[in-house]
């Protein structure tokens, strides 16, 4: 098949495909869409073409693109998308057992640390210091359905719940997006301020200038 041209045929067979996973007849399949039960046959036949509108919301109906409807090509952006909403509910679980572990003074003191640093090996090293805190998140960073997702570099995001975002971008920014979260974990009025830290906190002896807070 050349670019640019829909086999009807197989439009048609991945229209029963769709059918059959939600076990309806053609009959019930035609009256989601105001369709009779004979057309619905001309179209899984490949025999008649359906207005544009009955693909999309065939489609969505299956879960499916329209892209894929259409060519049997995947759409990796929506691909992507229900990938990160089954991420985030991994996700959602691991956070909670992080609240359970962090009291409100050491989450603070742990975030802003954090936030002094651009160097992802210093961000190891300060993550991994905090022995209540390192086997819940070593875990989560091991788990093979977060890991892919979640590298250990030290730049920061704030767009985890952008579900625009791809992978690709989570392998870039991935620890530093978990332990955002980890911060938003609790209302920011139950947080307290954290105290002011030292470069000599940093691994820096001798220097005793205190780091501003970052701006929000």
């Amino acid at each position: 098949m050349s670019a640019g041209v829909v086999d009807w045929g197989e439009v048609g067979r991945r229209l029963r495909h769709i059918r059959s996973e939600h076990g309806l007849s053609q009959r019930e399949f035609g009256r989601r869409f105001g369709i009779s039960q004979n057309m619905i046959s001309l179209y899984e036949k490949g025999k008649s073409r359906a207005p544009v509108d009955f693909y999309v919301r065939a489609a969505q109906l299956g879960g499916k693109t329209i892209e894929w409807l259409l060519t049997g090509r995947e759409d990796r952006t929506l691909e992507t998308l229900h990938e990160m909403r089954d991420l985030h509910e991994k996700m959602k679980g691991h956070l909670a057992t992080v609240r359970q572990l962090l009291n409100q003074e050491s989450e603070a003191a742990l975030d802003q640390r954090l936030q002094a640093t651009d160097d992802p090996d210093q961000v190891r090293r300060l993550l991994f210091a905090k022995t209540d805190l390192c086997p819940c998140l070593k875990e989560a960073l091991e788990d093979p359905d977060v890991s892919r997702s979640l590298a250990m570099t030290g730049r920061e995001v704030h767009a985890f719940y952008n579900l625009a975002i791809t992978f690709g971008e989570l392998d870039i920014d991935g620890l530093r997006l978990f332990l955002r979260l980890v911060r938003a974990a609790r209302p920011r009025s139950e947080t307290p301020a954290p105290r002011p830290l030292l470069r000599r906190d940093m691994g820096k002896p001798g220097d005793a200038r205190p780091l501003p807070p970052e701006p929000i």
